[in-house]
C-alpha cells in the first residue's frame, strides 16, 4: 500500500480531471489556501479531507471548509467518472456530514451546476435541500439539527484516506 503522502501528492490530479468535464467552478485544480494546507498534511480545526482510494490511488474526494460563519460547513465532492453510481459519493458525504456534526455544525451547504441533476439527486438523498440557483449555480443546504437520521451521531469519522 502507498503511503499517506504519495496518495495526497496525487489527489490534485484527480481534481484536475474532474474540472475539466466542466462540472465545477473552474476547469482547473487553483489550491485555496485551506487545500493547500490539507494537501501538505497540515490538518487544521476549520478543514476537513477525505480521499477515497483504489488499487493505491485517488480515484475522488470530499473535503469540509468551515465558511467563517459559526456553525456552517462548506462541502466539496468530486469522483473521477467511472467510480460514480457505486454509492461512493453518498458514503463520503455522510462522513462528512457526520463529521460536521461532531465539530459543533447546524448546517452545511454546497454549490452545484443547476444542470446537474445526477449530483443535485445524490445531495438530496444525503439530506441537503435545494436553495436558489443563480447563474448557472444551485446552492443546497443541510440542516444538521434537521437531519438526525442522516447525520447519525457515533464515532466521529477520522480525515484521511478511505480504501475500498
Amino acid at each position: 500500500m502507498k503511503s499517506n503522502e504519495q496518495v495526497f501528492q496525487k489527489v490534485p490530479a484527480v481534481i484536475d480531471q474532474v474540472c475539466a468535464e466542466g462540472l465545477m467552478a473552474t476547469n482547473r485544480f487553483v489550491p485555496v489556501p485551506p487545500w493547500e494546507s490539507l494537501l501538505q498534511g497540515e490538518w487544521e480545526s476549520d478543514a476537513w479531507l477525505l480521499v477515497e482510494v483504489e488499487a493505491g490511488a485517488p480515484v475522488g474526494w470530499c473535503r469540509l471548509f468551515s465558511t467563517g460563519i459559526p456553525g456552517e460547513w462548506e462541502l466539496g465532492i468530486g469522483l473521477l467518472s467511472s467510480y460514480r453510481n457505486r454509492g461512493r459519493g453518498s458514503r463520503m458525504i455522510r462522513q462528512a456530514l457526520r463529521w460536521a456534526r461532531h465539530r459543533g455544525a447546524q448546517r452545511v451547504i454546497l454549490f452545484t451546476r443547476c444542470d446537474n441533476q445526477r449530483a443535485i439527486h445524490v445531495f438530496e438523498k444525503c439530506g441537503f435541500l435545494p436553495m436558489d440557483c443563480e447563474q448557472g449555480w444551485l446552492e443546497m443546504v443541510c440542516s444538521l439539527s434537521a437531519g438526525e437520521a442522516l447525520c447519525q451521531t457515533g464515532t466521529m469519522p477520522q480525515a484521511g484516506i478511505s480504501i475500498h
